[in-house]
């Protein structure tokens, strides 16, 4: 269900405030009801739930981190949220995934990856993220996920689908990439974009995503994501990358 619902400032700061209770500590955290009313049903019909319960009215959500809760909030009140990430680095965009495209190079990888970026309106200022800093957007996308928060979810996957796209895929990013696969995978299903995003960013760069030690210990765990991994690209793919070998 979409976020975009009309409303103008004025409804906005009159209407009641909501109380919600963060996180295992109990962080108190005040919120506008008019920007969190209708977000969609399920939310609507946990916001309910939660405030009967109380005997204040409040929203007591235990299994929520502070961090995933305030970019939640962000959203809510502009449609889009920021991340901060201290351990950020600047890249090269010569080494980016969108910097190998924009030199036309040909090859089976480079054909695949055509079809999902364009250079043009994807490319943004390379930056090497953290770790957790991708991690922190798939918490917020499991929370949208869950609650049908259509485009909030649409927001997380284009962050980091851009991100990767951005930035050299080496033995951090193919960690992170596995480690959010292992994450996001028990919590989604089948045709999840999400899944595809991380996906398509290994068959991009596939050795050097089997040769992250990460990559073991996942497909192990989850031998599904070979399978979809499989799936995913053509026969024409696969055709064309064991030639090379």
């Amino acid at each position: 269900m979409s976020l975009k619902r009309k409303r103008s400032l004025g409804d906005v700061v009159q209407s009641a405030m909501v109380k919600f209770i963060i996180g295992e500590a109990g962080v108190e955290c005040n919120v506008h009801e008019a920007v969190i009313a209708n977000l969609s049903e399920p939310f609507q019909a946990f916001l309910t739930s939660k405030r009967q319960e109380s005997t204040e009215g409040s929203v007591v959500w235990k299994d929520l981190e502070m961090q995933t809760f305030a970019a939640f909030v962000e959203y809510v009140y502009t449609q889009d949220f920021t991340i901060e990430d201290p351990d950020e680095m600047s890249d090269h965009h010569e080494s980016t995934l969108l910097g190998f495209l924009s030199k036309g190079k040909k090859c089976a990888a480079m054909g695949y990856a055509k079809s999902y970026h364009d250079v043009k309106n994807d490319m943004r200022k390379a930056i090497r993220h953290s770790h957790e800093y991708y991690m922190s957007i798939a918490r917020l996308y499991d929370l949208a996920n869950r609650y049908d928060l259509s485009e909030l979810v649409d927001c997380c996957i284009e962050k980091v689908r851009i991100g990767l796209a951005n930035t050299s895929f080496e033995d951090v990013e193919a960690l992170t990439t596995w480690a959010l696969l292992e994450f996001i995978w028990p919590k989604t299903n089948i045709g999840d974009k999400f899944r595809e995003v991380l996906l398509r960013v290994i068959l991009i760069d596939l050795r050097t995503a089997m040769e992250s030690e990460e990559a073991a210990h996942v497909l192990e765990n989850t031998p599904e994501i070979s399978t979809a991994l499989l799936l995913m690209a053509p026969h024409s793919f696969w055709q064309e990358l064991t030639s090379y070998y």
